[in-house]
C-alpha cells in the first residue's frame, strides 16, 4: 500500500509537473519587490523579521514564495502567490490545514487557538479569506496558516511559525503579514471564504474506461475549451462570473479511497478533480464538452470524459475517455501516456500545442 502510494505521488507530481522543482530567486529588496503577474508587492521586512529568501517552484513566476526570518530561523513568515487549478479557497484551505496537522515531524501535537475564522483581505470588500492559528509541540511552540483569493486566479498563502511566541501572540503576527503586503485593488467578486465539508454524496462505481481514438477535430476543440480557462475577462464578465462562483462550492469526497484528496463541485457524482496537495495543481475529470459539441455519433452511447491537468501556467488535455475514469485509471493516463494538448494560461502566451504522438 505504501509503495503503490509513493507510486501515485511520483507520477502525479514527476512526469508533468517538472517545472515545479524549487529553484532560488534572486530579489532586489531594498525597496521591497512586487510581482508583476498577481500586482501583490512585497514589503522588505515583516515587522522585525527580515526578507531572508525567494524561490519560485514554476517558471516564469507562476508560483512563488517569500520568506522572512531572522538568521538563527527561529520565528518565519513565509508567503507564496501562485496561480491556482481552481481558486476555491476552501478546498485550499482544508487541503493545507490537513498538511499541517499531520506533519507529525515537525508538530507532535497541534492545538487550534480558535476555530477556522473567515477575514477580508486589503483591497477586497467581503470574508473571502480562511485562517487559523495553533499551538504546537515540537520544533515550534505555535504556528499559523490562512489562505485568501487574488484577482481572477491567484491565490496568497501564509504559513508563520515560532520558537518563542504563544498562539495569540502568533496570530497577531499573521495580522501584520497580511496587512503589510500591498495588495492590488481587486475587481473581481469573490465568494465568503468556508472549509470545504464532506459531500453527502458518493460517486458512483467505477468501470474501467476505455480511451476515444484521437480525433484531431475533437483535440482542437478541447484546447481551445483550455485556453478560454485561462481568458482574462473584462470588467462586464468579472461580476457576471463572480455571481456564477457564488452559488458553487466543492466539497471533499469520502466515497473514493485515493492518496489525494478528491473534490467534487455542487455534491457532483458526475465529476471530480484530484487536488495535488495545497500548491493549486489538479486533475480535472468532467464530461467531454468537445464530443458533445461535435455531436459524435459515438457519444450518443454515452457519456465522453476528459482528463485536464492544471497546472500554473499551463492546461494539459488527456485523451478523452468513453466514461468516467477512476482516480487510479487517471493517475495511469497521466503516468504512460502524453498530453493531446497543452496550453498558455498567461495573459501573453495563449499557444496551443498539438502532439502528434497522441494520435498514433
Amino acid at each position: 500500500m505504501i509503495i503503490r502510494a509513493l507510486c501515485v505521488a511520483i507520477a502525479l507530481y514527476a512526469a508533468p509537473l517538472a517545472a515545479q522543482q524549487a529553484k532560488p530567486m534572486q530579489l532586489d529588496m531594498a525597496n521591497g519587490w512586487t510581482h508583476q503577474k498577481s500586482g501583490l508587492r512585497f514589503p522588505k521586512e515583516i515587522k522585525a523579521l527580515p526578507f531572508s529568501s525567494a524561490t519560485q517552484f514554476a517558471d516564469g513566476e507562476w508560483d512563488v514564495s517569500l520568506q522572512y526570518s531572522p538568521a538563527d530561523q527561529s520565528d518565519a513568515v513565509s508567503i507564496y502567490v501562485y496561480q491556482a487549478a481552481v481558486q476555491d479557497v476552501g478546498l485550499l484551505f482544508a487541503e493545507s490545514r490537513n498538511s499541517l496537522e499531520n506533519r507529525k515531524q515537525v508538530y507532535r501535537s497541534v492545538s487550534p487557538l480558535a476555530p477556522v475564522a473567515a477575514f477580508t483581505p486589503p483591497g477586497q470588500n467581503n470574508a473571502s479569506g480562511l485562517r487559523v492559528a495553533y499551538n504546537t509541540e515540537g520544533a515550534y511552540k505555535s504556528t499559523a496558516l490562512a489562505i485568501a483569493p487574488l484577482g481572477r486566479d491567484w491565490v496568497v498563502k501564509f504559513r508563520v511559525s515560532s520558537t518563542t511566541l504563544s498562539a495569540t501572540e502568533l496570530d497577531a503576527r499573521l495580522t501584520d503579514a497580511i496587512g503589510l503586503l500591498g495588495w492590488p485593488e481587486d475587481k473581481y467578486k469573490h465568494v465568503e471564504g468556508i472549509e470545504a465539508q464532506n459531500c453527502t454524496s458518493s460517486l458512483p462505481p467505477f468501470k474501467k474506461a476505455k480511451r476515444i481514438k484521437a480525433d484531431g477535430g475533437n483535440a482542437l476543440l478541447n484546447a481551445i475549451f483550455a485556453s478560454a480557462i485561462s481568458e482574462k475577462a473584462d470588467e462586464a464578465e468579472m461580476d457576471a462570473e463572480a455571481e456564477e462562483q457564488s452559488t458553487s462550492r466543492y466539497c471533499r469526497d469520502q466515497s473514493t479511497q485515493f492518496p489525494f484528496g478528491i473534490y467534487r463541485p455542487d455534491n457532483a457524482v458526475d465529476r471530480y478533480i484530484i487536488s495535488l496537495g495545497d500548491s493549486g495543481r489538479a486533475v480535472f475529470v468532467e464530461p467531454d464538452m468537445a464530443s458533445m459539441l461535435l455531436d459524435d455519433s459515438d457519444t450518443k452511447k454515452g457519456t465522453h470524459y476528459t482528463i485536464r491537468m492544471i497546472v500554473p501556467g499551463v492546461v494539459e488535455t488527456y485523451a478523452t475517455h468513453d466514461r468516467m475514469p477512476s482516480p487510479d485509471q487517471v493517475v495511469s493516463v497521466i503516468e504512460k501516456t502524453a498530453p493531446e494538448s497543452s496550453v498558455g494560461r498567461g495573459d501573453d502566451d495563449k499557444t496551443i500545442n498539438l502532439d502528434a504522438g497522441a494520435f498514433k
